[in-house]
């Protein structure tokens, strides 16, 4: 028995599954305010417990392997890089997909959370849509660039993650499992509304192109005029 699992540093993984999450229609906050709190308590964030409970519970004989996600990049992606490090033989010359799953990037993620507050479900799920398609079309700020915490909330992430980063070390033997664990803390250049807004004429006339339903394209230009 092996149990594989990729982990991904918390401010980088919580952004990525926060925006995920829009294509479910959920209605969520910002993580800047409430919304991260949700997450603290729970396996997104409790690494460490979510590997003790599959390990030490249920297959304490089993051979572990917890990758970090920078790791699983260097490596080519997922796919490859449990190829090979799963212990499984694979055939040679595998057809490797593209990415499956794109987020909504993280400069265009407030006009996603707004519009499923304020559209139907139908209208909200083609903005959604639209946007997980518009970063190739609109440039942006990648998603690297751009603050969705605030100083307030990092801070809190910091504290609240050095135990888990600790019990990590421990249990996957690697000291530091996150060589890269200190910039945690340091603020990302463009807050997440400073990089909506920067998008925001370029996401108007991209709708406009790709003909969204009049409804959005009002919805879009009124609020493109507010923030200006």
């Amino acid at each position: 028995m092996t149990i594989y699992c990729n982990l991904r540093r918390p401010d980088e993984y919580l952004s990525s599954w926060h925006r995920q999450r829009l294509k479910f229609g959920a209605k969520l906050g910002r993580l800047s305010e409430e919304a991260m709190d949700e997450y603290l308590g729970s396996a997104h964030f409790q690494q460490a417990r979510l590997i003790e409970e599959w390990v030490h519970d249920h297959f304490p004989e089993a051979r572990l392997v917890v990758r970090n996600f920078k790791e699983v990049r260097a490596q080519g992606g997922s796919i490859l890089d449990f190829i090979h490090n799963s212990g499984i033989g694979f055939p040679a010359g595998l057809h490797i997909p593209r990415d499956q799953n794109p987020s909504v990037p993280a400069a265009f993620a407030e006009v996603g959370r707004r519009a499923i507050h304020d559209l139907d479900l139908a209208l909200s799920r083609e903005v959604v849509g639209w946007l997980t398609s518009a970063g190739r079309r609109v440039a942006h700020h990648p998603d690297a660039q751009v603050e969705v915490f605030g100083r307030r909330n990092r801070d809190r992430l910091v504290q609240a993650f050095a135990p888990v980063a600790t019990s990590l070390d421990r249990l996957t033997g690697r000291a530091p499992f996150y060589p890269d664990l200190q910039d945690l803390e340091v603020l990302r250049p463009v807050s997440d509304l400073q990089a909506t807004q920067d998008a925001l004429p370029d996401l108007l006339q991209d709708a406009k192109l790709q003909e969204l339903s009049p409804s959005i394209i009002k919805w879009l230009d009124l609020w493109s005029a507010v923030d200006s």
